[in-house]
């Protein structure tokens, strides 16, 4: 964190953060779903048909499965890729590679490192992303973003969200507030339609019956509404910050694309009034909300590179302080990615 903080520009720190969490990843042992997906790894590498969901994930297991291997190479590689797609994103991406390493080690690398399946679709997309924040986005750069999308749908069925990402570069053209306002009250009408029983039916052609039922008949997975509303408002968090640092950044291309981004991911938030599990879904772009933020840096240690540092700092421990410490998750996953691991056992 220090060395962070000291060379925020050096790749090589960042490249030594992400060495780091591939060991905590790769080689760990125990955490809230390693067993599931153990269990998952042989079921899926053991048969030879496919599950009506996700099927490169499954694709993937029967893959390493057929070399004999166990779900810790199988763990080994998976990491591998993941890890890889997320370090060339920031490489690429962003101006200060290693603060935006850190901020994305405090948040959300041990959530990732748990829900590998969302991991890996996440980092597929972020790497994907480039193509449509260019500054002249062609129909081949559409293309390839949306194939990458169809990949990381393969990996976890939630990617198939950020689908909508497709409307980043029209919309760049265009001014923020208005889009604010047609996107709440589109998600405001989405809320009404979800509640119907045609929306359950669309849905079924897509999703698995057991998903269908958990999700939006059972009412196994759904929540009450405080903790509903304690999570919009956390999605929104990344939104405002981003949007206060817009106000001395009008010049920034990348800044106003991200805040597109977030503003787009609103239309989830009625998904939530069934299960909080589709949270995940703004997540899975965190790491460009903290790209956006540290473009706005500059060398010098001004009074507006300490407010964004504030804000940065800021925007990572809200979110862990509430979708780790608070949701109570913090010793399934960040202790368990800590403390079990092969290599330090």
């Amino acid at each position: 964190f220090i060395l962070s903080m000291l060379f925020k520009r050096s790749k090589f720190v960042s490249l030594l953060l992400f060495i780091l969490m591939f060991l905590l990843m790769a080689f760990n042992y125990w955490n809230a779903d390693y067993d599931m997906y153990a269990k998952l790894f042989i079921k899926y590498g053991s048969i030879d048909y496919y599950y009506n969901t996700e099927y490169l994930f499954q694709a993937f297991c029967k893959l390493i499965y057929s070399y004999k291997e166990n779900y810790h190479s199988f763990l080994f590689i998976y990491s591998a890729i993941a890890i890889f797609l997320m370090y060339v994103t920031i490489k690429k991406q962003a101006k200060y590679p290693a603060f935006v390493t850190m901020l994305y080690l405090i948040f959300s690398f041990f959530l990732d490192a748990v829900q590998i399946r969302h991991f890996m679709a996440s980092a597929i997309i972020c790497f994907g992303l480039k193509y449509l924040l260019k500054n002249n986005c062609t129909k081949k750069d559409y293309m390839k973003y949306l194939l990458l999308n169809i990949i990381a749908i393969g990996f976890h069925y939630m990617a198939v969200f950020y689908l909508i990402f497709l409307l980043i570069p029209k919309l760049s053209k265009k001014s923020l507030k208005p889009l604010l306002m047609k996107i709440i009250l589109f998600s405001s009408i989405l809320f009404l339609i979800i509640n119907s029983n045609i929306f359950i039916k669309l849905l079924s052609l897509f999703l698995p019956e057991s998903k269908i039922n958990a999700y939006f008949i059972s009412g196994d997975w759904k929540v009450n509404k405080i903790v509903t509303i304690i999570l919009i408002i956390v999605q929104l968090i990344p939104l405002i910050i981003l949007w206060i640092n817009k106000k001395n950044n009008d010049d920034n291309d990348l800044l106003k694309k991200v805040i597109i981004m977030n503003i787009l991911l609103i239309i989830v938030t009625p998904f939530y009034f069934y299960t909080v599990e589709f949270g995940r879904i703004f997540r899975g772009i965190i790491i460009y909300d903290y790209i956006a933020l540290s473009n706005s840096l500059t060398k010098k240690l001004t009074y507006k590179n300490i407010k964004i540092y504030f804000m940065s700092f800021l925007l990572a421990s809200i979110l862990f302080i509430v979708l780790i410490i608070i949701v109570g998750v913090f010793n399934k996953t960040v202790l368990s990615i800590l403390q079990n691991n092969l290599l330090f056992r």
